[in-house]
């Protein structure tokens, strides 16, 4: 049961949700730390002396906020509005602080000292409380009295714990701090100081807000634009290049971020780091001007322009999403470089490629395939040959297969017609998709006509069959989406890889990306840009159970030792025989982990069960010595003549049931 405070403290203004619960232990009697493990959240595991600066950023996270305001008899909304963090998580999250995995939480703990309490020693003097800000890292002095703050024991210099006492009385020397006053005279920090303060108790006040949305946009939205608007230095037009504060790359991830789209797979939130670099820039602005700003409609519109066509839309006629963007897919880097379009996608419902042509800006098809396809499927319907085709059409034998095949895998050719073509194509057994990532993998390439050469020497396929399948829909997003990025890599230096990484694992020297480019002229991140990180994994896991298996024969060669001198061993035996440490082994060898404990708990057993067999076997020669001797048999003569409590011999007697009598 959690014990209540009968004495009640005044909250003071700016105070920490710790400081006031130290107060309130001192004038109650009651241990801090007893206290404070009585409102753990147990979910959380054990309580752990350094996780106590949570409950001053986000107390949800480390304590019962239930029982905590039950201690202090105030509601929790009460308790959750005078902490003074959590106030500052929600100027930047309306709705819910969590809802970005503790993302804000994760910046804000960056500038929090969490290792020991700061204080100024005048205040502390006056009021006995311990202010919420003196925590934050760029915070140096304090703003009432112009000195600096302290956090150490002036006599033996040791850091006074988070969870102190207001009295500050050092836990080390248990010398009780003086208080002294050293006057700042420098005026330049004083001021940065005051400056920095204003900003933070902008931020952690419950009445004031960074912004007052944007109509038609989420709270972090709205300031993701007021972010670029002022790093612009307020000018109408939105331009990446013209940012006074952030390079292109994180303007244009704040940019994306506003229409739920990633930038180069990264996204970026507003956040508080964000705004203090706003904040401390050249623009020169205050924290006041900054939440009244007001940003035009121009702006606005410029932003959302240039992000508000894209994705574009599917602009082939026989589409089932023609006119939508339900289906339209960006391709990946590595496979954009074909194209002299910004953004080219593909509609993963017909595979027709788009993209913005760079001179006019329009959306169009990358190519005019849709016009030879359209032309094609006239001709073919109207019962013309093939080979009249290929001469009305102008284009190659091979296109007009590759068109024909499409045609039929995507159901545009009239029954009667369809029925003709597809009684020319080669059943298939297995799935089409395992069948073209093995010819892939056999030619190294995707270019069409060796896949089409290799088909014919594996499955026996002949060109209608082979553009038949190639333009099934699990086929195409194999070849664009899921393995594009490797066969891009020269077999050449693949083979350099792979025999390094042989070489690391027969010498049985560590795979790391180092190691393994080590003596190869390529970048650090070629591996992980090329799709080769499995590599990299299955010659690691390879290595591992080698490890493993050798270690295995070290732990059965050592307990076999041990057993043949008769010794015992313990677990620490093992880890020096081993030569690793407990975290190690139990990190990176868990199989091992558990196969030594195993061990040792038998070893352990074994000895018990000697050791029972022993006192049971002494206890039988006492017990018959006295019999022989006619004397009185009791637990306590024969716990006296072998030299042993009654209650070990009681344990060892029901464990051996021996008669006594």
């Amino acid at each position: 049961m959690v014990r209540k405070f009968t004495k009640r403290l005044k909250w003071q203004p700016l105070e920490s949700l710790s400081s006031y619960l130290m107060r309130m232990c001192e004038a109650n009697g009651h241990n801090l730390s007893k206290q404070f493990k009585e409102i753990y959240n147990l979910k959380y595991g054990r309580f752990r002396s350094f996780r106590a600066y949570y409950i001053d950023i986000a107390p949800e996270r480390v304590v019962d906020v239930k029982k905590l305001s039950s201690i202090f008899s105030i509601s929790n909304d009460d308790l959750l509005h005078n902490n003074a963090f959590t106030n500052l998580l929600k100027k930047f999250q309306e709705n819910n602080i969590d809802n970005d995995d503790g993302v804000q939480f994760k910046i804000l703990i960056k500038g929090y000292e969490q290792r020991y309490r700061r204080f100024c020693p005048s205040c502390i003097k006056n009021k006995g409380s311990f202010n919420t800000l003196w925590q934050i890292k760029e915070i140096e002095i304090c703003d009432v009295h112009r000195i600096p703050l302290e956090n150490s024991c002036p006599y033996c210099s040791t850091y006074y714990p988070y969870l102190t006492d207001t009295k500050l009385t050092c836990q080390k020397c248990n010398f009780k701090y003086e208080y002294k006053s050293n006057v700042i005279l420098d005026q330049e920090i004083v001021d940065d100081q005051l400056l920095k303060y204003s900003i933070w108790n902008f931020l952690i006040s419950p009445d004031t807000k960074l912004t007052n949305g944007i109509k038609g946009l989420t709270y972090e939205k709205a300031l993701a634009i007021l972010f670029l608007y002022v790093s612009q230095n307020c000018e109408i037009k939105y331009k990446s290049t013209s940012n006074l504060v952030f390079s292109k790359d994180e303007a244009n991830c704040l940019r994306y971020f506003i229409l739920d789209e990633k930038y180069y797979k990264k996204i970026r939130r507003p956040n508080l780091s964000i705004l203090l670099r706003i904040l401390q820039s050249p623009i020169n602005i205050n924290i006041e001007g900054f939440s009244n700003i007001i940003v035009p409609k121009e702006f606005i519109d410029s932003v959302m322009e240039l992000l508000s066509d894209y994705p574009k839309k599917c602009l082939t006629v026989w589409c089932p999403r023609n006119n939508t963007d339900e289906k339209m897919k960006k391709i990946d880097v590595y496979y954009k470089n074909q194209f002299k379009h910004k953004n080219p996608s593909v509609c993963t419902d017909c595979f027709i490629f788009f993209g913005e042509n760079k001179k006019t800006g329009i959306w169009e098809e990358i190519s005019n395939k849709t016009q030879e396809i359209l032309y094609v499927m006239e001709l073919l319907e109207s019962g013309e040959s093939l080979k009249l085709i290929r001469r009305k059409s102008k284009i190659s034998s091979t296109r007009v297969y590759e068109i024909q095949g499409y045609l039929l895998a995507h159901n545009l050719l009239s029954t009667r017609l369809r029925r003709s073509l597809l009684s020319k194509i080669i059943k298939n057994k297995y799935l089409v998709s395992k069948m073209f990532k093995d010819l892939i993998e056999s030619t190294n390439s995707y270019n069409k006509s060796q896949l089409r050469r290799k088909s014919k020497e594996i499955f026996k396929w002949n060109m209608c069959t082979f553009y038949y399948y190639y333009a099934f829909v699990e086929v195409q997003s194999y070849i664009i989406f899921d393995s594009k990025k490797e066969t891009r890599v020269p077999q050449e230096v693949k083979d350099q890889i792979i025999n390094r990484i042989k070489i690391l694992v027969e010498d049985n020297i560590k795979v790391t990306v180092e190691n393994v480019l080590e003596g190869i002229q390529i970048d650090r991140d070629f591996l992980k840009v090329r799709g080769l990180n499995y590599l990299l994994i299955e010659a690691k896991e390879k290595q591992i159970t080698l490890a493993l298996k050798l270690l295995m024969n070290k732990v059965d060669k050592f307990v076999e030792e041990k057993k043949q001198k008769n010794e015992t061993f313990n677990f620490n035996n093992m880890l020096n025989n081993l030569g690793v440490q407990r975290n190690t082994l139990f990190i990176k060898y868990p199989t091992l982990f558990e196969y030594c404990l195993k061990l040792v708990r038998d070893e352990k057993q074994e000895q018990i069960a000697l050791k029972r067999q022993a006192v049971l076997q002494k206890a039988l020669k006492v017990i018959e010595v006295l019999r022989k001797n006619g004397e009185e048999i009791t637990f306590t003569k024969i716990a006296n003549l072998m030299n042993i409590s009654e209650t070990t011999l009681l344990y060892y007697r029901k464990k051996g049931k021996f008669p006594l009598f």
